[in-house]
């Protein structure tokens, strides 16, 4: 792998560009239910808050993008 690639970075930028609503635990629900104080200091960060099962990758649901990355 080149070192200049990030594959989890870009499917954490794929991920935080769609309308994708997560309807499980952790409850951040991608920045909707986190303080409009810290909305507004980290927008870009609270996109990328995805949800453990089937957001990116997981070590159980595994699209292989951790190995790569590794």
């Amino acid at each position: 792998m080149d070192q200049r690639d990030a594959p989890f970075i870009e499917a954490l930028q794929r991920y935080a560009g769609t309308a994708a609503v997560p309807f499980s635990t952790p409850g951040h629900k991608r920045g909707a239910g986190a303080p409009s104080t810290l909305r507004q200091l980290l927008p870009d960060a609270l996109a990328c808050d995805i949800p453990h099962g089937g957001g990116v990758d997981t070590t159980h649901l595994s699209k292989g993008l951790l190995r790569e990355a590794e």
